[in-house]
């Protein structure tokens, strides 16, 4: 057995490992002794069965009155989820989907990680007939208004929506939760403006911290498309953001944020600032930035929005540039690497070594790195993969 992946959420330990070419996915749970479990048994019955939660009690002064550890709030929450047995499972955001398919079977997910591997086995199992069905009851009352008796398909909260089919025995009624996604959630980020190979160079880009303009068209459209950039930006990134207005929404966990006029004097003091203290992500909104300005190379990511392009001390960038045109505003990929200066296009069919050979920043990374080329070739094969899934589940 071979463990490919050892994580933790909370107070559960997550571990996906290989065995005879086969992925599996175990979650271990906290045990608790049974003074905690008459605690909690307790709360459910004096508190949660009188909905009160109804009148909008407040689940911290419920853990300051009694005392509830880590352990024992996880238990509390798990028994009064409507998911129960899933719940785990559905903490994890890694978990792209889970299925349920009858109660003698596990259930069985899609993990983001392991894209390739359509259906793992995980070690959450039923109890009994009577559990998979309670559970699959409790579904089908949160998608009622969504179905016609047979088949249900709609949202079950702000987190995740399923597909539920009821069956009469002999057969075995059956369910997929799938996680509801918000990236490339905008118009311009879900047609016909961007294949899926440029997102997942886009993203790529980010990753490996590459600066990048967002130019062309109006202040309103690029900032659109700024918003869309942070989304692709890790949560728990160290980010500071440079702007007139707040007018874009970070989701990012770590986050400065600095109000500026039209000072040359201020963006210079800013760069030093961003290099100084190690941030990861600088996002500046630069339509002030005066041209003889130059973006720093550090290993610091700017991303910025400017009508024109400013120069970068390395002469290396990305530019995100919208293309003003009767019908709509089309976006094109520029991509400058010293004195190299060229559209990067990719076709719908073009597979991660397109995406590869066709960047020289990519390929310049890789090097001063020491990243193989297949190696590099996998995780672009994944955000492909991973962008194609959720178009898929958009549209089906």
């Amino acid at each position: 057995m071979e463990n490919l992946e050892n994580y933790r959420i909370l107070c559960l330990e997550i571990t996906v490992y290989e065995e005879n070419g086969i992925i599996e996915y175990n979650v271990k749970e906290p045990n608790l002794e049974e003074e905690s479990l008459n605690k909690i048994n307790a709360i459910i019955e004096n508190i949660f069965s009188k909905d009160i939660l109804g009148k909008n009690f407040e689940k911290n002064k419920l853990i300051e009155k009694y005392g509830l550890k880590d352990e024992e709030l996880y238990h509390l929450n798990k028994n009064i989820s409507p998911y129960r047995q899933l719940y785990p499972i559905l903490l994890d955001e890694n978990i792209l989907e889970a299925t349920i398919l009858s109660p003698e079977k596990p259930v069985y997910v899609r993990h983001k990680h392991f894209l390739k591997q359509q259906y793992i086995k995980t070690n959450i199992n039923f109890k009994n007939e009577k559990e998979y069905e309670m559970l699959i009851e409790k579904i089908r009352n949160k998608l009622i208004e969504y179905g016609d008796g047979k088949f249900y398909e709609g949202p079950l909260d702000e987190k995740f929506y399923a597909n539920l089919v009821i069956q009469k025995q002999p057969y075995t009624s059956f369910c997929i939760i799938k996680r509801r996604i918000e990236i490339f959630d905008e118009e311009i980020f879900k047609d016909k403006h961007l294949t899926p190979q440029e997102l997942a160079y886009l993203w790529t880009m980010l990753e490996i911290k590459t600066t990048m303009a967002v130019t062309g068209s109006t202040r309103e459209y690029r900032r659109n498309i700024l918003n869309k950039l942070v989304q692709l930006i890790p949560k728990k990134a160290r980010i500071m953001v440079v702007e007139n207005t707040t007018t874009t929404l970070y989701p990012q966990e770590y986050l400065i944020k600095i109000h500026i006029t039209k000072s040359k004097e201020e963006f210079k003091k800013i760069f030093e600032i961003i290099q100084k203290n190690d941030i990861e992500y600088a996002i500046i909104e630069g339509e002030e930035i005066e041209e003889e300005i130059k973006i720093p190379s550090t290993r610091n990511c700017y991303i910025y929005m400017r009508q024109t392009p400013l120069t970068v001390t390395n002469k290396i960038q990305v530019i995100v540039n919208i293309t003003n045109n009767i019908k709509s505003n089309r976006i094109e990929l520029i991509e400058e690497f010293g004195e190299y200066k060229t559209n990067i296009y990719f076709e719908v069919y073009d597979g991660p070594e397109k995406v590869y050979d066709k960047s020289r920043i990519l390929q310049h990374w890789a090097k001063i790195n020491h990243y193989s080329r297949e190696k590099v070739l996998e995780t672009i094969s994944l955000k492909i993969n991973y962008i194609l899934y959720l178009q898929d589940n958009r549209t089906s």
